[in-house]
């Protein structure tokens, strides 16, 4: 349901080009279209909350003559695994299980998961996750019926073939895509969630972020709006539409470019305090590695593939592939910009997604986090501002309110009203405060500058609070 494909240079190489535009965008749209020979290219590019550019090119039905257009849905096949994870990420933030939990202990009784002395004792929530459970990328006891390769199969069938499977590597030895991963975590999910897996991920995640578009097909009934889907080698022959049953939460999932834009946004949210339906601290944790691949250019995350390089920006990723579509959505964290690229063939979108990330970046991205002149936050930028003024000979006494009180009983505010008076009797008035180096996660290495060209480095940290109060403050 999904192929990892190895990295290119296409993205180092499209960072070092020239400053883009939207007609640069709609001329990879149509060099795509145009070199793969797909039936329809559905393209998305997110910078922080907002949906930057659309595109939708070709035919979703040939039958009809259909065009793509932005209401388009699109099976988005192994993308779905990074719902599963969140979803995963939420019960657990709810106190609902341990991402360490023996995955046993949350499934039917009866339910025996095979096991290997030489690795964990036992296959966890993490592991499953993360693709280190040693279980096969699909159940033993699939029987292929006709060309729906899934059709029929059940879930206590896939829970009975557990008995009788062979781990392909001890448990947590190595990371080992697996299908039949995704699909044990979303059936281990409902017991602590308290309701079947595909309510428990339209009520916790898809509803919140209101994505309309975004669900589960019902058993032998079509979305209207579906694509229909393409062989690879012959975009003229259909695919079958194929049932992935028990097996959806690691590829069943249908959606459109718009909500995946919602979806990507949420995620540019890692790290943020205040983030509304999943917090920015665990979205950072699904997005940080958890394993290491072979050649340590790459990770697994919690569902997330990240690619790690050391010269250019981090991209984290997936990709998906069912019959008749593949998909590729992907994010740059320190750029705060995404892509989306959906397809109704069975053809590969990785690259077209890796250029549209690149441009993106040199469009809309945010400047690299240890460039001085990155976009400041604004509280550190006001706190900044009330020491500039403070440097004085006659510090005011409401200076207080800007620090923290743990500050403060270590610093007491005439102490701190001294030290400012000292600042200005060896250096003069303040007349700026430059930014040297961004220091995360709410903080900035700074250069006070004085009217007799003196200068003073410093640092500041601020709490996360709002108003922001001081938590740190050093002259150097």
């Amino acid at each position: 349901m999904a192929c990892q494909v190895p990295f290119t240079l296409l993205f180092a190489s499209l960072l070092a080009a020239g400053e883009p535009s939207f007609d640069e965008f709609d001329a990879l749209v149509d060099k795509h279209m145009q070199e793969g020979r797909y039936p329809s290219l559905g393209i998305g590019v997110v910078g922080g909350d907002k949906l930057l550019y659309a595109r939708a090119a070709g035919v979703a039905d040939r039958r009809t003559g259909r065009a793509a257009g932005p209401e388009t849905l699109y099976r988005i096949g192994s993308v779905t695994k990074v719902f599963t994870a969140t979803l995963l990420a939420i019960l657990r933030d709810e106190g609902r299980l341990r991402l360490d939990d023996p995955v046993a202990e949350h499934l039917p009784a009866g339910v025996k998961l095979p096991s290997d002395p030489r690795g964990a004792r036992a296959i966890t929530f993490r592991h499953l996750a993360t693709h280190t459970s040693g279980l096969p990328r699909l159940p033993v006891n699939v029987v292929r019926r006709g060309e729906d390769f899934y059709a029929g199969f059940t879930r206590e069938a896939m829970l009975e073939g557990l008995g009788r499977t062979v781990l392909e590597t001890p448990i947590g030895a190595r990371m080992k895509y697996s299908n039949l991963g995704y699909a044990l975590l979303g059936a281990a999910l409902e017991r602590p969630g308290g309701k079947p897996y595909a309510e428990l991920l339209a009520r916790k995640l898809i509803a919140p972020l209101a994505m309309a578009d975004t669900g589960f097909e019902k058993p032998g009934k079509r979305p209207e709006r579906l694509a229909r889907g393409y062989r690879e080698e012959d975009t003229e022959i259909e695919a079958p539409d194929w049932d992935l049953g028990c097996l959806a939460p690691g590829g069943g999932l249908v959606s459109s470019v718009p909500d995946l834009a919602k979806f990507l946004s949420l995620q540019l949210r890692a790290g943020e305090a205040g983030a509304k339906v999943v917090a920015g601290g665990t979205l950072r944790e699904t997005q940080t590695p958890q394993r290491l691949g072979e050649d340590w250019s790459q990770a697994i995350g919690i569902g997330w593939h990240i690619r790690h390089n050391r010269s250019e920006d981090d991209i984290v990723w997936h990709n998906g592939r069912v019959a008749g579509f593949a998909s590729y959505v992907g994010i740059i964290p320190d750029r705060g910009v995404g892509a989306i690229a959906l397809t109704n063939c069975e053809k590969n979108v990785d690259a077209v997604g890796i250029e549209l990330l690149a441009l993106a970046a040199k469009l809309h991205g945010r400047k690299p986090p240890d460039d001085p002149a990155a976009s400041i936050d604004p509280e550190v930028s006001r706190i900044l501002d009330v020491l500039k003024e403070s440097i004085k000979d006659d510090p005011p006494e409401k200076l207080k309110k800007h620090f923290h009180e743990n500050f403060l009983a270590e610093v007491p505010v005439e102490k701190l009203r001294a030290l400012l008076r000292d600042i200005y009797k060896a250096h003069g008035a303040c007349i700026g405060v430059d930014i040297k180096k961004i220091d995360p996660p709410r903080g900035a290495k700074v250069v006070y500058r004085f009217a007799g060209g003196d200068t003073v480095n410093g640092d500041i940290q601020l709490s996360f609070e709002n108003p922001a109060r001081i938590v740190g403050l050093f002259f150097r």
